[in-house]
């Protein structure tokens, strides 16, 4: 992550260059997508605790499965 310069939005005396206000987007967006990865990661783990149990490991493959090529 690239350094972030310090912008002041709220102050309307003061107006960001380009680079600041691309630099601040560039920020906002890695944030966003480090959220949203680890938001998919807690669903998946919680997914699975729910579908295969506590460990979340899927059960050993049984022999009545309906084998279509049959």
């Amino acid at each position: 992550m690239k350094a972030v310069p310090k912008v002041d939005l709220t102050d309307p005396s003061v107006e960001p260059t380009d680079e600041e206000l691309h630099a601040l987007m560039l920020a906002v967006q890695e944030s966003v997508i480090a959220r949203k990865k680890a938001a998919h990661a807690a669903f998946r783990r919680q997914m699975d605790r729910a579908i295969y149990g506590r460990d979340g490991v899927p059960p050993p493959a049984s022999d009545d499965v309906h084998d279509i090529d049959r």
